[in-house]
């Protein structure tokens, strides 16, 4: 298994052509699920932070 990224939505497109369902579909489940994992990223990165500052003496 791995990955799919961008360059295998080009790929996908094929000789139908970047217009069909089953692409869009494809490429809107990607981006959504890119955003999510870098939104997700920077709240984790947050919360180390602030579990940090929370251990340093005051």
């Amino acid at each position: 298994m791995r990955v799919l990224d961008d360059n295998d939505m080009v790929t996908i497109e094929g000789v139908l052509g970047p217009s069909t369902a089953s692409v869009k579909i494809a490429k809107a489940c990607y981006k959504f699920t890119r955003v999510q994992k870098e939104l997700l990223a920077t709240a984790n990165l947050a919360n180390t932070v602030e579990s940090i500052i929370s251990l340093l003496p005051s």
